[in-house]
């Protein structure tokens, strides 16, 4: 299996894809989808990062994230795999010590073209996948704060 694409830029904005084990689709109740988010929240908290969009699915999820001088992307989501495996071990069947693939993929962005093709790839990816019709549907995502002003389950802070 080919390496992941990684930038190997510690900080920065950053266009973040991670999968789960063998692309099996662990996430399927709202109650996951809650934890996980919680799990993101609480590590872009700590890190004093900001999310400028997400989108949670069954296999994998992806990040517009920024983080700062001081952290590294690297320590983010190694402690945010780590510490997602401790709480779903035991909630979600199947899982043992491997919920999450080895690496995660990151692009590091550079301009504001990228970033809105990125957010833009982000929001349709669940109507992509046959999740649902239209993206403000998926109450996962960063769309609906986008395109109605509503709340997120994640803190979300657009790019300036």
């Amino acid at each position: 299996m080919p390496l992941r694409y990684r930038s190997l830029q510690k900080s920065g904005t950053f266009f973040i894809t991670t999968s789960t084990y063998r692309h099996i689709r662990y996430f399927q109740s709202p109650k996951q989808y809650d934890r996980l988010a919680q799990l993101i929240e609480y590590y872009k908290k700590r890190d004093n990062a900001i999310i400028h969009g997400y989108v949670l699915m069954p296999n994998h999820f992806h990040l517009l994230i920024s983080i700062p001088e001081n952290k590294s992307i690297s320590d983010y989501m190694r402690d945010l795999k780590k510490r997602s495996v401790f709480e779903f071990k035991n909630i979600i069947p199947g899982i043992q010590t491997k919920l999450w693939q080895d690496r995660f993929d990151d692009l590091a962005l550079r301009s504001m073209r990228t970033y809105l093709t990125k957010l833009n790839y982000i929001h349709n990816n669940p109507v992509k996948a046959g999740l649902v019709g239209e993206i403000t549907q998926w109450p996962y995502s960063s769309a609906r704060y986008y395109l109605g002003g509503q709340k997120s389950i994640i803190e979300i802070k657009p790019i300036e």
